[in-house]
């Protein structure tokens, strides 16, 4: 499936940016494609932490552009909690290259693994479907 810059900014926009559902795997029930991106990344670089992390980050900064301009030592602080310590910047590169221009498909933003293509897939899925 294809993942589109277009189609995922339409997405994001609709979303009220809070994260309202707690299923697993953890990126149910989140509100956009964003918030699967790094609730993904948490799981991937965070493991067992992720949700309890997810939840701190996605309460202090529901939106990319939150996240983006985060300080890091305050991002940092957030995200060691869960002993998740390679997070931080990962996290904030990947929120400043999602708001870039600069990318056609998912797949063109460096950081994007198939593991979380695979995770977007799933919630566009589901959103075009209106599960």
């Amino acid at each position: 499936m294809k993942l589109p810059r277009d189609m995922l900014m339409r997405l994001q926009e609709s979303s009220n940016g809070f994260v309202t559902c707690k299923l697993t795997p953890l990126w149910y029930g989140m509100p956009s494609p964003w918030h699967v991106i790094i609730a993904a990344l948490l799981v991937r670089h965070c493991g067992k932490h992720a949700p309890r992390i997810a939840e701190g980050v996605f309460r202090r900064w529901p939106f990319p552009h939150d996240l983006a301009n985060v300080d890091r030592d305050y991002l940092l602080t957030v995200v060691t909690e869960g002993h998740c310590y390679a997070a931080a910047d990962i996290l904030r590169n990947i929120s400043r290259r999602y708001l870039s221009k600069d990318w056609k498909d998912l797949r063109d933003i460096r950081g994007i693994n198939p593991y979380i293509c695979k995770c977007v897939e799933e919630f566009v899925t589901c959103s075009l479907a209106n599960c």
